[in-house]
C-alpha cells in the first residue's frame, strides 16, 4: 500500500497545470477637453502646399565702411619725406636726449611708417622695426612725425611714408 500512496501524491503534485492568472486590462484615463489632440495619422503620400508670399522689403544699404588707412598702396616719395622731416630734426634729437636721461645706453635704429591723408596731415604712425629698447622714445618720434604737415597728395586718398633714423651718442 505504500506504493500507491506515493504515486498518488506525485500525480497530485505534478499532474495538473496551475490555474491561469487573472488578467486585467489597464486603460489610460479619459482625456480632458483642454488636452492636446492626438497627432494626425500618417498619410500614404505627403502633400505640399505652396503659397505666394511677397518678397521682403529691401533693406537699407549698410553704412559705408571706413577703409583701413594702413591698406593704402601709394607711397610718398622718399625725398618729400626727407624734406618735410628735416626741419623737425631738432625735435627728434630732443626725444633722444630725453631717452638718454632715462637710460644712458640707449641707441639704435628705428623705422617708422606713417599714413598721410590727402590734405597732408599725418593720421597715424607705427614703428615697423626698431632696435631701440625704449618705447617712450619711439612714441616721441611718432608724435613728432604726427605733428608734421606734408604736401597735398597729387592722387585722391591717402598715402604712406617711411622714415628711418639711427640714433647714437655720436649723433
Amino acid at each position: 500500500m505504500r506504493r500507491s500512496f506515493a504515486v498518488l501524491v506525485m500525480t497530485a503534485a505534478c499532474g495538473s497545470p496551475p490555474p491561469p492568472p487573472n488578467l486585467e486590462v489597464i486603460r489610460p484615463p479619459p482625456r480632458s477637453a483642454d488636452a492636446e489632440a492626438p497627432p494626425p495619422a500618417a498619410t500614404a503620400a505627403p502633400t505640399a502646399t505652396f503659397t505666394a508670399t511677397p518678397p521682403p522689403p529691401p533693406e537699407e544699404a549698410p553704412p559705408p565702411k571706413e577703409e583701413d588707412p594702413w591698406l593704402t598702396h601709394r607711397q610718398i616719395a622718399p625725398d618729400v619725406v626727407v624734406a618735410t622731416m628735416k626741419p623737425a630734426a631738432s625735435k627728434i634729437d630732443k626725444c633722444f636726449k630725453e631717452a638718454v636721461k632715462r637710460d644712458p645706453t640707449v641707441e639704435g635704429e628705428v623705422n617708422m611708417r606713417f599714413i598721410i591723408a590727402h590734405e597732408g596731415q599725418v593720421i597715424d604712425f607705427k614703428a615697423d622695426s626698431s632696435s631701440l629698447h625704449d618705447p617712450e622714445l619711439t612714441k616721441c618720434i611718432g608724435g613728432v612725425i604726427k605733428s608734421l604737415k606734408f604736401p597735398v597728395q597729387l592722387s585722391p586718398g591717402g598715402a604712406f611714408g617711411v622714415y628711418s633714423t639711427h640714433l647714437s651718442h655720436a649723433h
